[in-house]
């Protein structure tokens, strides 16, 4: 149960901070990634790959270093640090259930990005206006414009049986 409850409550925590920025990220940008897109795709194309690579390095040496877990404490006990007095055990469920709803915020998020390629902020409907090209996504643009779609038609549709397109008693 310690293992499941620790890497519970690491996960939630890294969630955490993946839902908050993927949103912010739409926004702020650090110097020397000003051309870098938004959500997904930042990992695709550099200096954004080198700073995912860098991330991943230094939280790796933290978790190795001064993140390690005391076996005499509670998963996840890493102390008062900057001494609020609110590690209790309503603040402790608090962040179990807000980690726990961000881990699905966080794959959300990433789903959707996968899906539209729009970053955080866009599927929100804001920021829309900032428009991207996605390495992940396929748009259609007005240059691919094509003849429109025919038609739906139920009655021609697999599985399609009468009365459907048949059967009108009230004469519509």
């Amino acid at each position: 149960f310690r293992n499941f409850r620790a890497a519970e409550l690491k996960h939630g925590r890294v969630a955490m901070m993946a839902a908050v920025g993927a949103v912010a990220q739409h926004y702020v940008k650090f110097p020397g990634f000003e051309g870098v897109p938004a959500g997904l795709a930042a990992v695709g194309s550099a200096p954004g790959t080198y700073g995912f690579a860098a991330l991943v390095l230094v939280s790796g040496a933290l978790e190795l270093t001064l993140w390690s877990q005391d076996a005499q404490k509670e998963p996840g006990n890493f102390g008062d640090p900057l001494n609020l007095g609110q590690y209790n055990d309503d603040m402790r469920a608090k962040e179990l259930n807000n980690g726990r709803m961000a881990m699905f915020a966080a794959i959300g998020i990433v789903a959707a990005d996968l899906l539209t390629g729009k970053d955080g902020m866009q599927q929100l409907g804001l920021g829309a206006f900032a428009e991207r090209k996605s390495g992940v996504a396929m748009r259609a643009s007005a240059d691919d414009a094509a003849a429109p779609p025919p038609q739906f038609q139920p009655s021609e549709q697999l599985g399609a049986m009468a009365p459907l397109g048949y059967f009108d008693p009230a004469g519509f």
